[in-house]
């Protein structure tokens, strides 16, 4: 019996975490948690696609 997962789109939950993990895999390094933190947080404007 296939799982419910397989079968549903993905939550938006799940759509961030995968943008996240692209984002930092893309990096690799980060030499401080700020540095971290930035560039998740231009992940997380870049999926909104307004500029400010």
């Amino acid at each position: 019996m296939p799982s419910a997962r397989s079968s549903a789109p993905p939550t938006a939950n799940e759509a961030l975490n995968s943008r996240y993990r692209r984002a930092v895999q893309a990096c690799g390094h980060f030499p401080t948690e700020q540095a971290a933190l930035k560039h998740l947080y231009l992940a997380t404007l870049a999926l909104d696609g307004r500029q400010r």
